[in-house]
């Protein structure tokens, strides 16, 4: 945030990570709004803080939304905004982090992974009872034709090549 904008602003409304490094961002931040408050613009105040990322699974996130609280008291919004992007490195991950809540309401799998590749890992997604329903889109850089009608035969939604075009997969997600 610019100096500019805190001298020209009467409130700042706090967006905070529920992560370690994030409550050493606040901090200065807090500071920063006291120096200009003192010098430069006596109305500036913090409105609020929403944290956001939230995961209350995670120890640590449970931490830092602790610690907020204690810290701003009522400035921290009730609303939270939670962490819904999850990314596995490998196809055994993604199937377990498809089988546990919350379950992802889509997939975007690459068909080349270490390990499981994304076929073997759609395959299994399909056989689980849990996961069968969930959307799945392959976003590969494998542009062969036959390998594309194979994804959409196992059960795949849409088949996109790398490099995405932004426009359009966010299209395709939305749909």
């Amino acid at each position: 945030m610019t100096l500019n904008a805190l001298v020209a602003v009467d409130a700042v409304l706090v967006p905070l990570q529920a992560e370690f490094l994030a409550l050493e961002g606040i901090g200065a931040l807090v500071n920063t709004v006291e120096r200009v408050k003192k010098r430069l613009n006596p109305e500036l105040h913090i409105a609020g803080v929403v944290l956001t990322m939230v995961d209350r699974r995670n120890v640590l996130s449970q931490q830092v939304e602790a610690d907020a609280r204690q810290h701003f008291g009522e400035l921290v919004f009730g609303t939270t905004i939670p962490r819904n992007v999850r990314i596995a490195g490998n196809g055994a991950s993604a199937i377990e982090l498809a089988s546990n809540a919350p379950q992802p309401s889509l997939i975007l799998l690459d068909v080349e992974m270490p390990g499981m590749d994304g076929h073997e890992t759609l395959r299994r997604l399909r056989a689980q009872a849990t996961t069968r329903d969930i959307p799945v889109i392959f976003v590969t850089a494998n542009n062969d034709t036959n390998d594309e009608r194979y994804g959409l035969e196992l059960g795949a939604v849409d088949y996109i090549t790398k490099p995405p075009r932004p426009a359009i997969l966010l299209a395709r997600v939305r749909n």
